[in-house]
């Protein structure tokens, strides 16, 4: 569902170079961009270690705010959410992950590198993704995936199946979301899936200690908050969910009604992340870092 301005792309590329260019110890020693001692680390034009690219995302984001925006213009954060998630809650100290709209487990593998001692629980009711995800559970007894879709009651649900697996959710999607997306947002098939509550579903999970929970079902992120509430007032330190600041599915919830769920349960905004417009400039969605009060 990504939309970026090309223009604004394009000014974002070339002030990049510059600021690579400034900030790059070899680039004076060789034009080119590639320079040997960067590439013997595997780093090439973006320059640098992953460890050194996050030590230099403060200055990044000023330079980017002062050219690209010229200081008159938002920018939210250039941070990495997982890396910021690694930062806010020491590693050895999440031992599980619930990773609610798992797709075939990409964000699962990303929190893990940032948790690796965590077992995570992966709720994906698509079926598309049923054996992809059964594959890399076989590789990583981390990963235990559950063919579930979660809500705020337990039983059954009706899968709303779109052209695109990622616009696919138990909401029907409205007309904001066709008018920008018609070929990706058409259901085009349904399917009746198991639904059940984070909180029931913890009861029959023996020794299951989860501190992060991660949300992205399209629009059905409240519900799933409100059926995890006691996980939320007792173990949950950190959830890391898609937010909707303009409702794309009918009954969805948006920004607003998920912050008042996590402030009642007793969590603050951290920060939003990737925050995405559409063709005419009005903000949509993106995602947010919720962290438990001290």
């Amino acid at each position: 569902m990504d939309r970026i301005s090309s223009a604004v792309d394009r000014r974002c590329n070339r002030a990049t170079t510059v600021w690579y260019r400034r900030t790059c110890p070899h680039h004076h020693a060789q034009q080119s961009g590639e320079h040997p001692q960067c590439l013997a680390r595997g780093n090439h034009r973006s320059g640098y270690s992953s460890a050194n690219r996050t030590r230099l995302m403060g200055p990044l984001r000023r330079f980017l705010a002062r050219t690209v925006l010229q200081n008159s213009a938002n920018l939210v954060t250039l941070d990495d959410p997982y890396v910021a998630m690694g930062k806010l809650l020491p590693p050895d100290q999440v031992h599980g992950l619930i990773d609610v709209g798992a797709s075939y487990g990409r964000v699962a593998g990303r929190l893990l590198r940032q948790f690796p001692s965590a077992k995570t629980w992966l709720f994906e009711p698509h079926p598309d993704y049923e054996t992809g995800l059964s594959d890399v559970s076989r590789k990583d007894p981390r990963l235990c995936p559950q063919f579930l879709a979660v809500g705020d009651h337990e039983g059954t649900a009706t899968l709303n199946i779109a052209a695109s697996p990622g616009t696919t959710s138990l909401l029907n999607p409205n007309s904001t979301l066709t008018a920008s997306y018609a070929t990706e947002a058409q259901v085009i098939a349904c399917r009746e899936v198991p639904l059940v509550t984070l909180d029931a579903w913890a009861l029959r999970v023996p020794d299951r200690q989860i501190e992060l929970i991660k949300l992205d079902i399209q629009g059905g992120e409240l519900a799933a908050l409100r059926g995890a509430r006691k996980l939320l007032t007792t173990t949950v330190r950190l959830v890391y969910t898609e937010i909707m600041f303009n409702n794309l599915y009918e009954g969805g919830a948006v920004f607003a009604d998920l912050d008042a769920e996590l402030r009642a349960c007793g969590f603050l905004l951290h920060d939003i992340y990737k925050p995405k417009h559409n063709a005419s400039g009005m903000l949509m969605w993106g995602n947010a870092i919720y962290l438990r009060k001290a």
